[in-house]
């Protein structure tokens, strides 16, 4: 009886696993249809702005006729009190015509849709059951939350708690940092400051030289370590900065190595960058590596 009672409460945890991670992935779900949907709302209105002078004002009418409906007919309709509009020849000029009106129509039909899907998600009429979830947490407060495990924690929850944890490196050296980041802390290169505040800017979450180690010893200091939220990912990035000289490629070859040694490789866990006095990187490269690698997103959906 005892062993039966165990069976089923053993069957029943199995089971709110699986409920609980199903709903986890809806979630993540959700937020990446979220992202997916402002990137092709941002895009339509860019067209849709771009081409608005060349488009003239109404629409076309479309309708099939003759036997099996196979002869296709059009008609521009220029204002919507017209019933039937002028009548358009297959020509070559036309058709070009033709395609540009329609697709208009059909961009002006998706933008609409994706904006009303778009409010939908935000308005959070599909994330009741996460809500309950993290409101049992904040429910918590601050003190008690530290000796929670939660089923569950937001993204916003999650970077908060990450960047809370501390951490020492004991090869700072404050006077060999000479560039200031707007998020206030001091970095070695100019290369170094524009990474830290194409970062801020994005609102990704980094640190700044916060040590690897391996059984309590030092083994790698990355210049970044920034976190994916929502993938709840860390990527080590190293910028090397001075490629041209012979000694300093030796030794970020020997630091890439050392990472590959971990089972940590490029694109996978490290981010590398280069540059050397004949070949530097620039914001819209740096910015590139973040939307790639973190998304060009960040959504509050709280």
């Amino acid at each position: 009886m005892i062993r039966k009672r165990m069976e089923g409460e053993r069957l029943e945890e199995e089971r709110m696993d699986q409920y609980l991670c199903a709903s986890e992935e809806l979630y993540d779900w959700i937020q990446k249809r979220a992202e997916a949907l402002k990137k092709l709302i941002e895009q339509k209105e860019r067209d849709l702005a771009k081409n608005q002078e060349k488009f003239p004002s109404g629409k076309i009418k479309a309708s099939s006729d003759g036997r099996n409906h196979t002869r296709k007919q059009y008609y521009w309709r220029k204002d919507a009190g017209e019933k039937t509009g002028t009548y358009l020849k297959k020509t070559p000029g036309n058709k070009k015509f033709i395609k540009m009106m329609i697709q208009r129509e059909y961009d002006q039909k998706l933008l609409k849709a994706a904006n009303e899907e778009y409010r939908y998600l935000l308005g959070g009429k599909r994330f009741g059951m996460m809500d309950s979830f993290q409101k049992a947490y904040n429910s918590m407060g601050t003190v008690k939350q530290k000796w929670v495990s939660p089923a569950y924690i937001c993204d916003e929850q999650y970077e908060k708690e990450w960047l809370r944890q501390s951490f020492f490196n004991p090869q700072y050296k404050s006077e060999s940092k000479v560039y200031k980041t707007k998020r206030g802390e001091d970095v070695r290169s100019k290369s170094e400051l524009i990474i830290a505040n194409a970062l801020f800017e994005k609102k990704i979450p980094y640190r700044y030289e916060c040590p690897l180690t391996d059984s309590g010893q030092i083994w790698a200091v990355p210049d970044f370590t920034v976190l994916n939220v929502r993938e709840r990912k860390e990527y080590y990035w190293e910028h090397f900065g001075m490629m041209g000289d012979p000694e300093y490629a030796r030794k970020a070859l020997k630091k890439i190595q050392c990472y590959e040694k971990h089972h940590m490789f490029s694109g996978s866990e490290v981010i590398y960058t280069f540059e050397s006095s004949e070949v530097q990187i620039n914001v819209e490269s740096i910015e590139n590596i973040i939307a790639k690698y973190f998304g060009e997103y960040r959504l509050n959906l709280n």
